[in-house]
């Protein structure tokens, strides 16, 4: 491993957090690459060289600093990562007043970098697992190469998985990580959380530990816990069954099944939709030209908007209709026919109701261009 200058940096943040002195890092050529003091970036640092090529402490009196190049009074410590020596961290001061604190500061760095080096490990990982997923979810046939990958992956597609696909709608960059989190702790069987797009992410679970009755109150009390736990607005969608190998179907499944998700209706099954399935399949270009030649106007007059979806959401029942929308019966009957008026289609058709429904649906899926 090689210290690059991101890194000695954030060592000198985490240094000076820990204790108020100057200190600076300086790297296997012997250069000072991060310093508290920025004006000593860039430096040759003859104590440093010394503490590498001789594995040692190296403390610097003042009347060391003249013979020395590019030094002033402290104590420079190697700091290794599995056994090898990467670089030097120096502590600028009278010796005698940091040495107290050298091997403490020299620790701490070295536990620093091992954590920095395991997280980056583990992104990596991550990365791989991320474009392993993305290339299985689009292959529609399996060979040996594709299962012994995922066979190093310790991601076995041998064995049946259910596939969910989730969306969050919070942007901020540490969504993903609190996330994750969030759901490995939610859940006590083990799991896979993999990092999608736009926004989304993959939930595999593996077929034996959840039974479909009770898989969706799990998921949708996960949802509840994310939102007042973690302020995440989370919605679901489930694939229709645990399948191995050829994964593809359960994909196209799990992503139609979130397409028509909401927040007030967060966790969708697959085989629970019916129109849904047709609605995936229809163009902006299509849904534009329907509503435009049907119930576009009611639907951009919010008062009319709200009258159909209300006269609809209660069975065509103008008595429960008005009484939701706390209107009288007469000015929901005023309603109704200047709807009609506007879009040409009657409500007491099976046509009208048909259309004005479908209508509803393409609208709030805003397949529209903006």
């Amino acid at each position: 491993m090689r210290l690059n200058t991101e890194l000695a940096q954030k060592i000198v943040k985490e240094a000076r957090s820990s204790l108020d002195e100057h200190f600076i890092i300086v790297d296997t050529n012997f250069r000072i690459i991060a310093s508290s003091d920025p004006s000593r970036v860039g430096q040759f640092h003859e104590g440093a060289k010394t503490a590498i090529e001789e594995d040692r402490t190296v403390v610097i009196k003042p009347e060391d600093v003249p013979r020395l190049k590019g030094v002033k009074p402290g104590i420079n410590m190697p700091i290794k990562h599995e056994g090898e020596v990467i670089g030097v961290i120096g502590i600028t001061g009278n010796p005698q007043d940091v040495r107290p604190f050298a091997e403490l500061i020299r620790r701490l760095t070295e536990l620093f970098i091992k954590e920095v080096v395991q997280a980056e490990q583990l992104e990596s990982q991550s990365r791989a697992m991320e474009a392993f997923v993305y290339e299985w979810a689009r292959k529609d046939r399996i060979d040996e190469a594709l299962i012994n990958q995922s066979e190093i992956l310790g991601f076995s597609i041998l064995k049946p998985a259910l596939v969910i696909m989730g969306h969050v709608s919070e942007k901020e960059p540490d969504v993903f990580k609190r996330l994750s989190a969030s759901l490995l702790r939610l859940f006590r069987h083990p799991i896979r959380v993999i990092r999608w797009s736009n926004q989304r992410f993959i939930l595999f679970i593996d077929a034996p530990f959840y039974e479909r009755k009770s898989l969706k109150a799990r998921l949708e009390n996960a949802v509840h816990c994310l939102l007042n736990e973690e302020n995440l607005h989370v919605t679901m969608g489930v694939a229709k069954e645990p399948r191995a190998k050829l994964i593809r179907p359960s994909f196209i499944e799990a992503e139609v099944a979130l397409n028509s998700a909401t927040l007030d209706r967060p966790v969708v099954f697959y085989e629970s939709l019916t129109l849904e399935i047709l609605l995936q399949d229809i163009t902006k270009e299509n849904a534009a030209a329907f509503l435009k030649n049907s119930w576009q106007p009611v639907l951009e007059n919010g008062e009319l908007a709200e009258t159909l979806v209300t006269y609809l959401k209660h069975n065509l029942s103008v008595s429960k209709a008005a009484e939701a929308l706390h209107v009288h019966v007469n000015t929901l009957h005023y309603r109704i026919r200047r709807m009609e008026e506007l879009t040409g289609l009657s409500l007491r058709t099976s046509e009208g109701m048909a259309s004005a429904y479908l209508a509803i649906r393409l609208y709030e899926k805003r397949h529209l261009y903006s």
